[in-house]
């Protein structure tokens, strides 16, 4: 996608969407959202996170093979720097052009990397892969069990001509 304008509408449709979910929760049961964004979809979840005060959106905001999510650093998002994930395998374009706001998988943008394979674009949802399995750490609560990144991701700005 060349411009934000689907993920900007994408956007208030998802934030209600989660506006919904949490008018019809028990509070009495315990419950935790966690959104998931995968390339521009990422873009999408995170606009819609920027429409809702902090905290109110989801528990957690993880995001794979992402352009770019609107905004320059990852406590813009709401969800506290502890609850924003990024994962992108050096072998995904799409995670290399950082087009969309500030670059998620740059230490200074400041979300959590985590471990997410080798392989391209779509491959972060093979069966057993390591992005699978730290997603899946995230969203049932388990997020001490991420395998997580500590070098930046490569980008195409970091590659020499």
């Amino acid at each position: 996608m060349a411009t934000d304008g689907a993920a900007a509408k994408g956007a208030r449709e998802l934030a209600s969407f989660t506006d919904g979910l949490h008018a019809t929760h028990d509070l009495a049961v315990p419950a935790r959202l966690t959104m998931v964004g995968h390339s521009y979809g990422s873009l999408t979840t995170g606009k819609a996170a920027t429409l809702r005060p902090p905290g109110t959106f989801a528990d957690d905001l993880v995001f794979v093979g992402s352009p770019g999510v609107g905004t320059s650093q990852a406590a813009e998002l709401g969800a506290g720097r502890d609850h924003v994930w990024v994962g992108a395998s050096d072998n995904d374009p799409v995670a290399k052009l950082g087009r969309f706001g500030g670059d998620p998988g740059s230490l200074e943008f400041g979300a959590t990397r985590f471990r997410a394979g080798e392989g391209g674009h779509s491959d972060y949802w093979m069966d057993r892969s390591d992005s699978l399995r730290n997603i899946s750490r995230i969203v049932t609560g388990n997020s001490d069990e991420v395998e997580k990144m500590f070098a930046p991701f490569l980008r195409s700005s970091d590659l020499s001509p």
